[in-house]
């Protein structure tokens, strides 16, 4: 962009152009302007264009660095994705999984919403599956893709009870990339149902 700005007489405005390059990741940049004295800055972001991105290998979450069984896990990372938990306190299982172990988070009584954030360090990518689990419970979801902070797609369903086993879910826009990936599970406890209910997450399968 230019090193300078004339602002005409009797005007409080001007325009001039910026040239971009194609980012990666989503960019805040910084553009400082000087006058009298006086500094002012104002961010501009550039976003990735997602027109011919495509994912050059799939690589499968499935968490396989835990290693304290029950133990909490605000963030986990693995083949460069990170996943945080938003909602509900997850913890590791190495007991059990599809193969183990996986993550999962309980709930004794109501609803209780657990949700994770899935990013790359900024890089965009694309969600292929995710396996589910519930103890007795049906368990209703919600997947949210975004790029560059604007919604890209939701996915939504209830699935039937799986009786303590996984089931997979495929992601309807697989060819759709995102840069962060929400996922969120409601476990609901039926009424008169005493214990507690795990639900969770194994074998998250996406392509970077």
């Amino acid at each position: 962009m230019p090193s300078s700005l004339t602002v005409p007489a009797g005007a409080t405005t001007a325009t001039f152009d910026v040239a971009t390059t194609r980012v990666a990741i989503t960019t805040d940049v910084i553009i400082t302007a000087q006058a009298a004295g006086v500094t002012r800055t104002a961010s501009l972001q550039l976003r990735i264009d997602p027109a011919g991105l495509t994912p050059s290998a799939n690589y499968i979450v499935g968490f396989s660095g835990l290693r304290e069984n029950r133990a909490t896990v605000p963030t986990y990372t693995e083949s460069g994705f990170t996943i945080s938990a938003v909602s509900a306190e997850w913890v590791g299982i190495t007991t059990f999984g599809n193969p183990l172990p996986f993550l999962e988070f309980f709930a004794s009584s109501g609803t209780v919403t657990g949700e994770i954030r899935i990013s790359a360090a900024g890089a965009p990518f694309w969600l292929r599956s995710v396996d589910f689990y519930s103890s007795v419970t049906r368990i209703p979801y919600v997947i949210e893709g975004f790029l560059s902070s604007e919604p890209v797609f939701t996915q939504l369903d209830v699935l039937g009870n799986t009786f303590g086993n996984f089931v997979r879910v495929f992601n309807t826009r697989p060819d759709l990339a995102v840069d962060v990936l929400l996922i969120r599970l409601s476990n609901p406890i039926p009424a008169g149902v005493s214990g507690t209910n795990p639900m969770g997450v194994d074998n998250i399968v996406l392509g970077r």
